[in-house]
């Protein structure tokens, strides 16, 4: 197992870089993570969402998950993205990320078909009892692509003894309130973070853990300085950087995710090569003003 620690504050989630033809472009997988581990991000987090693991086969998504471990295993936390629409899947994934070296997954829900409340505890349940010795799992609630994980049911999960947290990117606030409220009854250690970068800040104040996203390494100095400044009491300042952050998700929104990461990485200064499904819908005007707005934003963000 990987040997570190998981903590709190900020986690980036790592972009997969494909070439023209689909496959994956491990030069730019590897020089994105690279420069990952230079960032204040505490860990990394692969196969997630931006990093679009719906579109990677099973092939691409084990070397994602290899390379990963090969590049950043040494200098940050890892988080792998098991994700899968049956139990088989996400226990095949484990059981390879074992062999790597992993201690840290997580996984949403079951996909695609609908799901009952009681469908969603039954397969967390089941990957918990049958996960390799040691695997650490974090549920992941991302409601507009998976069902939500169920409040009612929440007390059972939390009972699960090799389920340590979750990342919650449905940014509803009242949800997330009761998460922690169960949370702080029945198991504080719990950890609990946010995956939307725009209610960072509102979401450390009820007890949040810290935030899981790609600005969190794209824009790392920004999202650190919110989570240094909660920390501190300063709440004048982190209000100040969560508004600017909030004006570039309200950019970024302009455009199809995840497409328009891949271009704020390319402001940033890297390349995360094209989308394994381009969304054309981007006349050359519109994408050159969206542009140089994001790296006006970028600026006022860098500058603080």
């Amino acid at each position: 197992m990987q040997g570190k620690e998981i903590e709190t504050g900020t986690y980036g989630v790592v972009l997969t870089p494909f070439d023209r033809e689909g496959h994956l472009n491990q030069t730019a997988l590897r020089q994105e993570l690279k420069y990952c581990t230079g960032t204040k991000a505490a860990g990394l987090l692969l196969c997630g969402s931006t990093g679009e693991f719906v579109y990677m086969d099973q092939q691409q998504h084990k070397e994602v998950l290899r390379i990963g471990m090969e590049e950043a295993g040494r200098y940050k936390v890892l988080i792998g993205g098991a994700s899968g629409a049956t139990e088989h899947k996400v226990l095949g994934l484990l059981n390879y990320m074992e062999v790597l070296g992993y201690t840290y997954c997580i996984i949403c829900p079951p996909y695609y078909y609908p799901q009952t409340p009681e469908n969603v505890v039954s397969f967390y349940e089941t990957i918990s009892g049958q996960a390799p010795a040691g695997m650490k799992i974090f549920l992941y609630n991302i409601p507009f692509c998976s069902p939500e994980i169920p409040l009612k049911y929440m007390e059972r999960l939390l009972r699960l003894p090799n389920v340590i947290g979750m990342k919650d990117s449905s940014g509803d606030m009242l949800y997330l309130s009761k998460v922690m409220g169960i949370v702080n009854e029945i198991r504080p250690d719990f950890m609990v973070f946010t995956g939307q970068d725009a209610v960072f800040l509102p979401s450390l104040t009820i007890g949040a853990s810290g935030c899981m996203s790609a600005l969190c390494w794209m824009l790392d100095e920004a999202a650190a300085d919110i989570w240094q400044s909660y920390k501190k009491l300063d709440l004048k300042h982190a209000t100040e950087i969560q508004l600017r952050i909030i004006q570039l998700v309200r950019h970024l929104d302009a455009v199809a995710f995840p497409e328009n990461y891949r271009i704020l990485s390319e402001i940033v200064g890297i390349s995360a090569g094209k989308p394994q499904r381009s969304l054309h819908n981007m006349s050359e005007e519109f994408c050159s003003q969206w542009i140089s707005q994001a790296v006006e934003l970028v600026w006022k963000l860098r500058m603080k």
